[in-house]
């Protein structure tokens, strides 16, 4: 992916083992079929390695073979060479960066990235946070499960946002503004919605919020605001999803990835509480994750912390799937995309409204029949 400076690229490296500090880091254990490798950059923590590399280009397919570097007991790995193809995926950090505890992100596989923040809040009229993005046009709909994260404070906030601006680089004072208490506000703190959830416990040893959570800020300059809070995240299948229609933004919580419990929902532009402005047509969509040192009161603790993100991407498949099986309660119909039905084939097919998967259909009067749609 393309590094935060904008003009290296980012190659992720994930051992299964903890590593032996220098040895991951000697640059002549790292041979790539192009390019100039110029740097390294390693995380402990979760036997993470980044390679800054000039040289690569977006969408492009490369190898890279990894030999002789040493777990923490000694143990040298023989040559392996792994295809990777370089994403179009984005990252940086939102606001000033106060602490400097520092900040990263991984690329694991092609949907999927360990994210290091040591970012300070989330909230009110600030945001402070490493932030993994594309650029979409029009609408979508986004899915990711939360792996993993530390425990860090009550209120971390790790999962999928949407925004109009990313603010990456923009400080506090300039986030603000110097009217922040009513409207209208002279901040440059984008709007945004997110869907997230907290961590089980603090590094406080204290418990977590433990919860989904939808946060959004209405207005540029304004506050930060919930729409939605249930349900208890079930690591490592903790799934977020974000999807726009038009200018409704809605979200949702689930604990398989397949079937979805809505959390809230956000349609810009309709009244007041948005200031009546739409959200644009390009915006900026992906990952965001901030441990919001700024509730750890103990300074000391205050650190780098991590968040595990997988399986990122389109929330149903390009093809539609669908499968049925008969119940005691009726028809139950699994599917992806958007479930119609006609009473006649050859005939009209319409959505059916307020579907969600698994639908039960009943199995009683006149007979019906179902397919799924992108």
């Amino acid at each position: 992916m393309l590094g935060q400076d904008e003009s290296s690229y980012d190659v992720g490296v994930n051992f299964n083992l903890p590593y032996n500090l220098a040895s991951a880091t000697q640059k002549a254990n790292y041979t790539i079929s192009a390019g100039t490798l110029t740097g390294i950059t390693a995380y402990e923590s979760a036997s993470d390695v980044v390679l800054k590399v000039n040289g690569l280009t977006v969408g492009g397919s490369y190898t890279l073979t990894v030999a002789n570097v040493t777990d923490s007991v000694g143990n040298r790995m023989t040559a392996v060479t792994v295809p990777f193809t370089v994403s179009s995926m984005k990252w940086g950090v939102v606001g000033g960066n106060e602490l400097q505890l520092g900040n990263g992100v991984v690329a694991i596989g092609d949907n999927g990235f360990d994210i290091y923040s040591d970012g300070l809040t989330e909230w009110g009229n600030y945001d402070e946070a490493a932030f993994v993005y594309e650029q979409i046009t029009g609408d979508f709909d986004k899915k990711v499960r939360v792996e993993y994260q530390d425990p860090s404070s009550q209120w971390a906030r790790a999962g999928l946002i949407v925004r109009d601006v990313t603010n990456i680089g923009i400080d506090r004072a300039s986030q603000v503004g110097s009217d922040f208490s009513t409207p209208p506000f002279n901040g440059l703190a984008g709007r945004y919605q997110k869907v997230h959830v907290n961590p089980v416990t603090t590094v406080m040893g204290t418990a977590g919020n433990n919860s989904w959570e939808g946060n959004r800020r209405l207005i540029t300059g304004g506050p930060t605001t919930t729409a939605g809070m249930s349900g208890t995240p079930q690591y490592p299948h903790a799934w977020c999803r974000l999807q726009r229609v038009g200018q409704a933004f809605t979200i949702y919580r689930s604990n398989d990835g397949q079937t979805w419990s809505r959390l809230g929902a956000t349609t810009w532009g309709a009244d007041a509480s948005t200031d009546k402005k739409t959200m644009p047509d390009t915006v900026y969509v992906g990952l965001e994750y901030s441990p919001e040192n700024v509730n750890i009161p103990n300074e000391a603790q205050h650190r780098m912390f991590l968040a595990k993100f997988r399986e990122y991407g389109d929330t149903f498949p390009t093809t539609p799937q669908l499968t049925a099986e008969r119940t005691a309660t009726g028809l139950k119909i699994t599917y992806t995309g958007t479930l119609q039905s006609t009473s006649n084939i050859p005939g009209a097919w319409t959505d059916v409204v307020g579907a969600t998967s698994p639908y039960v259909a009943a199995t009683t009067g006149n007979p019906m029949f179902y397919r799924a749609k992108k």
